[in-house]
């Protein structure tokens, strides 16, 4: 996944895409590791309750084909 650190692809920031999405970047990077392998068990560790919340609803998010290979 492309970082914030990494400038080469802007368009595929975690950032980007999640503002274009009316999501968190963190709710992007979730996304994205489901679109990867939907076996995947996603274990968010967080001590608010509200953190925990925006977590869970990445697994709502549904990446285009465009946007995983942005982020890859």
């Amino acid at each position: 996944m492309a970082m914030e650190g990494d400038r080469s692809g802007s368009e595929g920031m975690p950032s980007d895409v999640a503002a274009r999405l009316g999501a968190t970047p963190m709710q992007v990077a979730l996304a994205w590791l489901l679109h990867r392998a939907p076996n995947i068990l996603l274990i968010p560790g967080t001590s608010s309750l509200q953190h925990l919340e925006e977590n869970m609803q990445g697994g709502n998010i549904q990446l285009s084909d465009e946007d995983f290979k942005a982020l890859s």
